[in-house]
């Protein structure tokens, strides 16, 4: 029996779901019509759109990918089974990929991971939404059978909400509808490792009417990019957070020029990159995070959006990149 040819490959994952499998060279033939056909900078109003692009990998054939569900379910799927995409395709249903008992639905997937060397050695920080958070080991999720493994326990009425890769000594940062933050250094101590039946701790105290809206790891000299549901924005340095433990109540960090608004995500401010924001009428704006202004901690926001009434941004995703075929999330 003749040896599989191990491939190297590109998959593109969209909002709606659909995940796009093409070769490095079919890629990027794409990439150089897209930007030929785009403008400078990218559309900073709120558009129209059908589907977008959240997220882009570089893949070998012989990879697994990791899938998390709302359910806090984990399955794997051979890189290898994910079918190819024609040219004018938008991709296969990532849900149709899975077992028969994960809804069709693309909002029960939380997130999907390429399990390569390097993200084998991380590990996961998920956050539920009722604000339980737990630390599994990304080499504990592999080579999954179809019924999957069970992440993360939870409640009947709880679902998984964040899954964010981490590793010792990163700072993990929470963010709450409520403008506030809570940050802390992930160990043994804050937040140490637990059997899969474990439920996992309170990751912060959530007021009422709040809601948990981002969960990230990031480093003490990045920036995060704070958005709110009615526009407003603000760029601020992570070491301007007070340094706490798991559990507190976190520091205010986005004060708020409207009562009905609300802080809808928090993602990094990384450079050479732009952020996709969603709404609740289905629209999306892209925004480079170099465009907002760098703000301090208690430093009244600037609108750079304006939805329409009735309208909020609920999300927030870094544009993918790749480069020299190595996808960065």
């Amino acid at each position: 029996m003749a040896e599989e040819v191990e491939t190297e490959v590109v998959l593109e994952f969209s909002a709606r779901g659909y995940v796009r499998r093409s070769s490095p060279k079919s890629f990027q033939r794409r990439q150089a019509r897209q930007e030929s056909d785009a403008t400078a900078l990218p559309e900073t109003d709120l558009q129209e759109t059908d589907d977008f692009l959240i997220q882009t990998e570089s893949a070998l054939t012989s990879q697994e990918l990791l899938v998390l569900t709302k359910d806090g379910k984990a399955y794997t799927i051979l890189v290898d089974d994910i079918p190819a995409t024609a040219r004018q395709s938008r991709g296969t249903p990532l849900p149709s990929l899975l077992p028969d008992a994960v809804p069709p639905d693309p909002e029960a997937i939380v997130t999907q991971i390429v399990l390569s060397q390097s993200t084998l050695a991380k590990e996961l920080v998920l956050v539920s939404q009722s604000g339980r958070i737990k630390r599994q080991p990304l080499s504990e999720l592999t080579h999954l059978t179809g019924r999957g493994l069970t992440a993360m326990k939870l409640k009947d009425d709880d679902v998984l909400q964040h899954a964010a890769l981490a590793e010792v000594g990163d700072l993990v940062v929470l963010g709450t509808s409520g403008g506030r933050l809570l940050k802390f250094v992930l160990n043994d101590d804050q937040l140490p490792i637990l059997g899969r039946n474990a439920q996992g701790p309170k990751a912060l105290r959530l007021r009422k009417q709040e809601t948990l809206v981002s969960a990230l790891a990031v480093q003490p000299q990045d920036l995060l990019l704070l958005i709110s549901n009615l526009g407003f924005a603000k760029r601020m340095p992570v070491k301007s957070l007070r340094l706490a433990n798991r559990g507190e109540i976190g520091t205010q960090a986005f004060r708020f020029s409207l009562k009905t608004d609300g802080l809808a995500a928090v993602v990094p401010a990384l450079p050479a990159t732009q952020v996709t924001l969603s709404t609740t009428q289905g629209r999306v704006a892209q925004i480079l995070p170099d465009q907002v202004p760098r703000q301090g901690r208690d430093t009244p926001c600037d609108r750079i959006l304006n939805p329409a009434q009735n309208e909020k941004i609920v999300a927030a995703m870094i544009s993918a990149l790749v480069d020299d075929n190595t996808g960065v999330e």
